[in-house]
Protein backbone atom coordinates (compact mmCIF):
# COMPACT_ATOMS: atom_id res chain seq x y z
CA UNK A 1 0.00 0.00 0.00
CA UNK A 2 2.94 2.46 1.21
CA UNK A 3 6.54 3.08 -0.41
CA UNK A 4 9.01 5.37 0.78
CA UNK A 5 11.13 7.10 -1.68
CA UNK A 6 14.89 6.80 -0.08
CA UNK A 7 17.31 9.89 -0.54
CA UNK A 8 20.22 9.01 -3.33
CA UNK A 9 23.46 7.81 -1.33
CA UNK A 10 21.78 7.59 2.16
CA UNK A 11 20.35 4.55 3.98
CA UNK A 12 17.22 5.76 5.55
CA UNK A 13 16.43 9.13 4.66
CA UNK A 14 12.84 9.73 3.29
CA UNK A 15 12.28 12.24 0.72
CA UNK A 16 8.45 11.13 -0.50
CA UNK A 17 5.33 8.78 -0.35
CA UNK A 18 3.60 6.57 -2.87
CA UNK A 19 0.66 5.22 -2.03
CA UNK A 20 -1.13 2.20 -4.31
CA UNK A 21 -3.81 4.40 -4.95
CA UNK A 22 -4.90 8.38 -4.53
CA UNK A 23 -5.36 9.42 -0.98
CA UNK A 24 -8.86 10.05 0.21
CA UNK A 25 -10.10 13.77 0.34
CA UNK A 26 -13.28 12.10 1.56
CA UNK A 27 -11.94 11.43 5.29
CA UNK A 28 -14.12 8.51 5.58
CA UNK A 29 -12.80 6.86 8.57
CA UNK A 30 -12.72 9.69 10.63
CA UNK A 31 -16.80 9.47 10.37
CA UNK A 32 -16.82 6.24 12.67
CA UNK A 33 -15.62 8.13 16.17
CA UNK A 34 -17.48 6.38 18.98
CA UNK A 35 -17.74 3.34 17.39
CA UNK A 36 -17.27 -0.48 19.42
CA UNK A 37 -14.09 -1.81 17.64
CA UNK A 38 -15.24 -5.03 17.79
CA UNK A 39 -17.78 -4.12 15.44
CA UNK A 40 -15.55 -1.98 13.62
CA UNK A 41 -13.32 -4.67 13.02
CA UNK A 42 -16.13 -6.83 11.81
CA UNK A 43 -17.29 -4.22 9.37
CA UNK A 44 -14.11 -3.45 7.51
CA UNK A 45 -13.17 -7.44 7.59
CA UNK A 46 -16.21 -8.43 5.15
CA UNK A 47 -14.72 -6.07 2.50
CA UNK A 48 -11.37 -6.76 0.65
CA UNK A 49 -9.36 -3.97 2.63
CA UNK A 50 -5.81 -3.35 2.56
CA UNK A 51 -4.52 -2.33 5.88
CA UNK A 52 -1.22 -0.64 7.23
CA UNK A 53 0.33 1.56 10.52
CA UNK A 54 2.81 4.11 10.53
CA UNK A 55 4.29 4.95 13.63
CA UNK A 56 6.07 8.31 13.37
CA UNK A 57 8.36 9.28 16.63
CA UNK A 58 9.46 13.02 17.30
CA UNK A 59 12.68 13.95 18.25
CA UNK A 60 13.43 17.73 19.85
CA UNK A 61 14.51 20.42 17.10
CA UNK A 62 17.81 21.17 17.30
CA UNK A 63 18.87 24.12 19.47
CA UNK A 64 21.23 25.68 16.80
CA UNK A 65 18.05 25.57 14.48
CA UNK A 66 15.60 27.16 16.63
CA UNK A 67 16.60 30.89 14.98
CA UNK A 68 16.35 29.74 11.79
CA UNK A 69 13.14 30.58 9.58
CA UNK A 70 13.72 27.23 7.51
CA UNK A 71 13.13 25.37 10.89
CA UNK A 72 11.19 27.70 13.48
CA UNK A 73 9.06 30.73 13.76
CA UNK A 74 9.48 32.87 15.97
CA UNK A 75 7.62 35.74 17.61
CA UNK A 76 8.65 38.33 20.30
CA UNK A 77 6.14 40.44 22.50
CA UNK A 78 6.34 43.67 24.55
CA UNK A 79 5.37 42.74 27.98
CA UNK A 80 4.80 45.19 30.96
CA UNK A 81 7.73 45.74 33.35
CA UNK A 82 8.63 43.45 36.48
CA UNK A 83 6.86 45.77 38.86
CA UNK A 84 3.69 46.73 36.98
CA UNK A 85 3.56 42.36 36.43
CA UNK A 86 3.69 42.41 40.21
CA UNK A 87 1.09 44.98 40.59
CA UNK A 88 -1.23 43.25 37.97
CA UNK A 89 -1.07 39.61 40.07
CA UNK A 90 -2.02 41.90 43.34
CA UNK A 91 -4.98 43.11 41.68
CA UNK A 92 -6.53 39.96 41.06
CA UNK A 93 -9.87 39.79 43.66
CA UNK A 94 -10.04 43.48 44.17
CA UNK A 95 -10.04 44.82 40.74
CA UNK A 96 -12.62 47.71 40.12
CA UNK A 97 -15.98 47.08 39.19
CA UNK A 98 -18.37 47.93 36.51
CA UNK A 99 -19.92 49.60 39.72
CA UNK A 100 -16.61 51.44 41.13
CA UNK A 101 -15.72 52.72 37.65
CA UNK A 102 -19.50 54.13 37.49
CA UNK A 103 -19.14 55.95 40.77
CA UNK A 104 -15.37 57.00 40.39
CA UNK A 105 -16.36 59.03 36.65
CA UNK A 106 -19.65 60.62 38.69
CA UNK A 107 -17.73 61.92 41.41
CA UNK A 108 -14.94 63.22 39.65
CA UNK A 109 -17.83 64.80 37.45
CA UNK A 110 -16.04 63.30 34.34
CA UNK A 111 -17.71 63.85 30.72
CA UNK A 112 -19.12 61.18 28.94
CA UNK A 113 -18.00 61.72 25.54
CA UNK A 114 -14.64 63.86 24.26
CA UNK A 115 -16.71 66.06 21.39
CA UNK A 116 -20.03 67.51 21.07
CA UNK A 117 -19.71 66.80 17.03
CA UNK A 118 -19.62 63.91 15.33
CA UNK A 119 -16.71 62.42 14.63
CA UNK A 120 -14.92 59.14 12.93
CA UNK A 121 -16.90 55.93 13.97
CA UNK A 122 -13.49 54.20 14.00
CA UNK A 123 -11.90 56.70 17.35
CA UNK A 124 -11.43 54.77 20.17
CA UNK A 125 -14.72 55.38 22.40
CA UNK A 126 -13.92 58.32 25.12
CA UNK A 127 -15.54 56.78 27.80
CA UNK A 128 -14.05 53.41 27.23
CA UNK A 129 -10.55 54.93 26.95
CA UNK A 130 -11.40 56.71 30.46
CA UNK A 131 -12.33 53.45 32.06
CA UNK A 132 -8.76 52.08 30.84
CA UNK A 133 -7.09 54.78 32.77
CA UNK A 134 -8.91 54.85 35.53
CA UNK A 135 -8.21 50.47 36.18
CA UNK A 136 -4.66 51.34 35.41
CA UNK A 137 -4.87 53.62 38.16
CA UNK A 138 -5.14 50.96 40.52
CA UNK A 139 -2.52 49.04 39.20
CA UNK A 140 0.21 52.56 39.28
CA UNK A 141 -1.22 52.58 43.20
CA UNK A 142 0.34 49.67 43.81
CA UNK A 143 3.75 50.75 42.74
CA UNK A 144 5.07 52.39 45.24
CA UNK A 145 4.31 49.44 48.09
CA UNK A 146 6.05 46.57 45.73
CA UNK A 147 8.86 49.45 44.67
CA UNK A 148 9.75 49.75 48.95
CA UNK A 149 9.23 45.60 49.26
CA UNK A 150 12.02 45.25 46.30
CA UNK A 151 14.50 48.17 48.08
CA UNK A 152 14.03 46.23 51.19
CA UNK A 153 14.97 43.33 50.34
CA UNK A 154 17.98 44.29 48.50
CA UNK A 155 19.55 45.04 51.26
CA UNK A 156 20.43 41.25 51.87
CA UNK A 157 22.18 38.90 49.57
CA UNK A 158 22.80 34.79 49.50
CA UNK A 159 25.85 33.73 51.05
CA UNK A 160 27.26 30.74 49.63
CA UNK A 161 29.97 29.96 52.41
CA UNK A 162 27.35 30.45 55.35
CA UNK A 163 24.21 29.35 53.58
CA UNK A 164 22.37 32.45 54.82
CA UNK A 165 21.03 35.87 54.08
CA UNK A 166 24.11 38.31 54.87
CA UNK A 167 22.83 41.94 55.05
CA UNK A 168 25.34 44.08 52.49
CA UNK A 169 27.73 46.92 52.94
CA UNK A 170 26.20 50.60 52.29
CA UNK A 171 28.56 50.57 49.40
CA UNK A 172 27.11 46.84 48.04
CA UNK A 173 23.48 47.89 48.91
CA UNK A 174 23.94 51.12 46.84
CA UNK A 175 25.31 49.37 43.66
CA UNK A 176 22.34 46.42 44.33
CA UNK A 177 19.69 48.97 44.63
CA UNK A 178 21.08 50.97 41.43
CA UNK A 179 20.84 48.00 38.90
CA UNK A 180 17.14 47.02 41.09
CA UNK A 181 16.31 50.46 39.45
CA UNK A 182 16.98 49.42 36.10
CA UNK A 183 15.46 46.12 35.67
CA UNK A 184 12.24 47.15 37.74
CA UNK A 185 11.12 49.24 35.31
CA UNK A 186 12.60 47.83 32.37
CA UNK A 187 10.41 46.47 29.90
CA UNK A 188 9.94 42.48 29.30
CA UNK A 189 10.18 40.27 26.48
CA UNK A 190 9.63 37.25 25.41
CA UNK A 191 9.57 35.08 22.23
CA UNK A 192 7.34 32.36 21.00
CA UNK A 193 9.31 29.74 19.42
CA UNK A 194 7.08 27.70 16.75
CA UNK A 195 8.17 24.88 15.13
CA UNK A 196 7.72 24.17 11.21
CA UNK A 197 6.85 20.53 10.17
CA UNK A 198 6.97 19.76 6.64
CA UNK A 199 6.52 15.94 6.24
CA UNK A 200 5.18 14.47 3.01
CA UNK A 201 1.30 13.86 2.70
CA UNK A 202 -0.27 11.69 4.22
CA UNK A 203 1.54 12.40 7.15
CA UNK A 204 1.69 16.56 6.93
CA UNK A 205 -0.42 17.59 9.59
CA UNK A 206 1.97 17.32 13.13
CA UNK A 207 0.19 18.43 16.30
CA UNK A 208 3.50 19.94 18.40
CA UNK A 209 2.33 18.83 21.35
CA UNK A 210 2.72 14.91 20.32
CA UNK A 211 6.16 13.33 20.85
CA UNK A 212 4.78 10.13 18.70
CA UNK A 213 1.72 9.95 16.31
CA UNK A 214 -0.02 6.95 14.70
CA UNK A 215 -1.57 6.69 11.52
CA UNK A 216 -3.46 3.92 10.61
CA UNK A 217 -4.08 3.36 6.71
CA UNK A 218 -7.00 1.36 4.83
CA UNK A 219 -7.58 1.08 0.98
CA UNK A 220 -10.75 0.56 -0.42
CA UNK A 221 -9.02 -0.67 -3.88
CA UNK A 222 -9.78 2.78 -5.31
CA UNK A 223 -8.16 5.29 -2.48
CA UNK A 224 -6.21 5.50 0.74
CA UNK A 225 -7.63 6.86 3.82
CA UNK A 226 -6.05 7.73 6.90
CA UNK A 227 -6.59 8.61 10.32
CA UNK A 228 -3.78 10.04 12.56
CA UNK A 229 -3.96 9.47 16.20
CA UNK A 230 -1.45 10.49 19.52
CA UNK A 231 -1.27 11.33 22.74
CA UNK A 232 -2.00 15.13 22.43
CA UNK A 233 -5.56 15.87 22.82
CA UNK A 234 -8.53 13.96 24.28
CA UNK A 235 -9.66 13.21 20.39
CA UNK A 236 -6.40 12.12 19.42
CA UNK A 237 -6.18 9.67 22.26
CA UNK A 238 -9.78 8.25 21.36
CA UNK A 239 -8.62 7.67 17.64
CA UNK A 240 -5.88 5.86 19.15
CA UNK A 241 -7.32 3.55 21.38
CA UNK A 242 -10.16 2.79 18.71
CA UNK A 243 -8.11 2.29 15.89
CA UNK A 244 -5.53 0.45 17.70
CA UNK A 245 -8.01 -2.04 18.95
CA UNK A 246 -9.56 -2.09 15.46
CA UNK A 247 -6.36 -2.80 13.93
CA UNK A 248 -5.38 -5.50 16.58
CA UNK A 249 -8.73 -7.47 15.90
CA UNK A 250 -8.13 -7.13 12.11
CA UNK A 251 -4.33 -8.18 12.99
CA UNK A 252 -5.97 -11.68 14.11
CA UNK A 253 -6.91 -12.67 10.33
CA UNK A 254 -5.12 -10.06 8.38
CA UNK A 255 -1.10 -9.01 7.92
CA UNK A 256 -0.88 -5.61 9.10
CA UNK A 257 2.73 -3.63 8.28
CA UNK A 258 3.69 -1.60 10.73
CA UNK A 259 6.78 1.17 9.55
CA UNK A 260 8.71 3.16 12.47
CA UNK A 261 9.97 6.36 11.16
CA UNK A 262 11.41 8.96 13.01
CA UNK A 263 11.57 12.69 12.28
CA UNK A 264 14.91 14.00 13.77
CA UNK A 265 16.28 17.20 15.39
CA UNK A 266 17.30 18.53 11.68
CA UNK A 267 13.36 18.06 10.47
CA UNK A 268 14.46 14.88 8.44
CA UNK A 269 11.94 11.58 8.23
CA UNK A 270 14.42 8.63 8.39
CA UNK A 271 13.07 4.82 7.79
CA UNK A 272 13.94 3.12 11.12
CA UNK A 273 12.24 0.05 10.80
CA UNK A 274 9.54 -2.06 9.46
CA UNK A 275 7.63 -5.12 10.99
CA UNK A 276 5.41 -7.72 8.74
CA UNK A 277 2.70 -7.14 11.45
CA UNK A 278 0.80 -4.87 13.19
CA UNK A 279 2.56 -3.05 16.45
CA UNK A 280 0.94 -0.31 18.35
CA UNK A 281 1.84 2.21 20.71
CA UNK A 282 1.43 1.34 24.59
CA UNK A 283 0.40 5.29 25.18
CA UNK A 284 -2.79 6.03 25.75
CA UNK A 285 -4.52 2.87 24.07
CA UNK A 286 -6.71 2.91 27.09
CA UNK A 287 -8.61 5.65 29.29
CA UNK A 288 -10.20 7.75 26.77
CA UNK A 289 -11.41 4.78 24.54
CA UNK A 290 -12.87 2.48 27.39
CA UNK A 291 -12.40 -1.68 26.85
CA UNK A 292 -12.38 -4.17 29.13
CA UNK A 293 -8.80 -4.64 31.01
CA UNK A 294 -8.23 -8.17 30.34
CA UNK A 295 -9.57 -8.19 27.15
CA UNK A 296 -7.11 -5.88 25.94
CA UNK A 297 -4.49 -6.94 27.58
CA UNK A 298 -4.70 -10.39 25.49
CA UNK A 299 -5.18 -8.38 22.20
CA UNK A 300 -2.63 -6.77 22.17
CA UNK A 301 0.27 -9.13 23.54
CA UNK A 302 3.09 -8.84 21.45
CA UNK A 303 2.00 -6.08 19.63
CA UNK A 304 3.21 -3.25 21.81
CA UNK A 305 5.91 -0.89 21.43
CA UNK A 306 7.03 1.65 24.06
CA UNK A 307 9.05 5.32 23.71
CA UNK A 308 12.14 5.67 25.65
CA UNK A 309 12.96 9.74 25.53
CA UNK A 310 16.46 10.77 26.35
CA UNK A 311 16.05 14.02 28.09
CA UNK A 312 19.38 15.23 27.46
CA UNK A 313 19.90 14.71 23.35
CA UNK A 314 15.52 15.03 22.90
CA UNK A 315 16.36 12.10 21.25
CA UNK A 316 13.45 8.62 21.27
CA UNK A 317 14.10 5.28 20.64
CA UNK A 318 11.18 2.27 20.31
CA UNK A 319 11.25 -0.95 22.62
CA UNK A 320 9.29 -3.14 23.01
CA UNK A 321 6.75 -3.79 25.75
CA UNK A 322 5.28 -6.74 26.36
CA UNK A 323 1.81 -5.29 27.98
CA UNK A 324 0.16 -1.98 28.33
CA UNK A 325 2.04 0.45 31.28
CA UNK A 326 0.97 0.15 34.77
CA UNK A 327 -0.90 3.51 34.78
CA UNK A 328 -2.85 2.30 31.39
CA UNK A 329 -4.33 -0.47 33.52
CA UNK A 330 -4.74 2.15 36.54
CA UNK A 331 -7.15 4.10 34.67
CA UNK A 332 -9.62 1.43 34.15
CA UNK A 333 -9.61 0.47 37.78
Amino acid sequence: MIKFKIKKGSKDIITGIDLNQKLSDKRWLSGVEGQNHTDLAKKLNKNEFEFCSVIILKDRLDGSLVNNPKFCKSESFIGVSKIHEEARRRMVNRYYSDEDINRIVSEREYPSRQYNFKKDKLTPSFMSNLKDEIYQSQELALVPEIYNEYIESAKYAYDEKTDREAELSDTEYEKAVEILNRELFLPQVYTKYERIYDLPKPFHFWDDRNHFQQYFMVSNGSEVDCVQSGPASSHQREMHGLWGHTFASLAKEKQIKTSILKYSSANELHLIQEFNEFKAMDSDLTGNYQVNWEKTRLLFEGRLLRSEFEGESGTQRLVESLRLRPEAAASLQ
